[in-house]
């Protein structure tokens, strides 16, 4: 029996099968080796901090509990902490939910301006939401406002 794959959209079917980000276990195994020290993928070498553990395990009661889906407690602190609004917080799952909402809410099917070399999954991110991406060099080894606003 022949296998039958979903119909996909011409933008998301033109995609790669990932994102450009290469986790560093796929690294060792194509490497054949594990890694001495694993210092990228904002990790820590020095462990789980202690105040991060005690509220980890203080939310342990409530993990079988939904989230808040409008974040309102971290969202005020948040603001409050940055002398903003809450309505200018946005909370998301990480920087890849939060490029994704950014290239849906401000590119759409428009072009979006980055630096050669940043980072890769933002061009997933337009490219899978319609957009065109276009890049500016590094200028001196820094990034040239002057050639992404051109």
């Amino acid at each position: 029996m022949a296998e039958r794959r979903p119909r996909l959209s011409p933008i998301v079917a033109a995609l790669p099968a990932s994102t450009p980000f290469v986790g560093p276990e796929a690294l060792e195994r194509q490497l054949g080796t594990p890694f001495r020290a694993r210092v990228g993928a904002n990790e820590s070498a020095f462990g789980v901090s202690p105040a991060a553990r005690k509220a980890a395990s203080d939310a342990l009661d409530q993990l079988s509990w939904y989230g808040d889906p409008e974040n309102h407690d971290l969202r005020h602190a948040i603001a409050e902490r940055h002398s903003v609004s809450p309505e200018c917080v946005v909370v998301g799952g990480g920087i890849d939910d939060l490029l994704a909402l950014c290239a849906r809410a401000f590119v759409g099917d428009g072009v979006a301006v980055m630096t050669a070399g940043s980072y890769a999954t933002f061009i997933y991110h337009v490219v899978g939401h319609g957009g065109r991406l276009e890049t500016a060099p590094y200028s001196d080894y820094h990034t040239d406002p002057a050639a992404l606003a051109r």
